[in-house]
């Protein structure tokens, strides 16, 4: 028959143990979101592609992205940046749960 401190530490090594696996799949969930979310950049990028052959004269410094084929390397990162940002407060969020 068990005591009641080695009753106690059991359920305390059962509850580690399920926060672990929770914590298992919540990194498993995230790192396929971070892969979805990596191919859609690199597809964004192969549509707006063109701005590498423009440059190519290298003579172009910080004034680059003014060229007329820098939208979609603009566009790609505004939106990396907004879907970071929604990322990092649901993981807020959750870390807070």
């Amino acid at each position: 028959m068990k005591t009641e401190a080695e009753r106690l530490k059991a359920v305390h090594e059962k509850a580690e143990g399920i926060r672990h696996q929770m914590q298992k799949r919540a990194i498993a969930a995230l790192s396929v979101v971070s892969f979805c979310v990596l191919a859609g950049i690199v597809s964004i990028l192969n549509r707006f592609g063109g701005l590498h052959e423009s440059l190519q004269n290298g003579g172009f410094t910080g004034s680059s992205l003014l060229d007329s084929g820098a939208g979609g390397y603009v566009l790609v990162g505004v939106v990396s940046f907004a879907i970071a940002v929604v990322v990092t407060v649901l993981c807020i969020r959750y870390r807070r749960r």
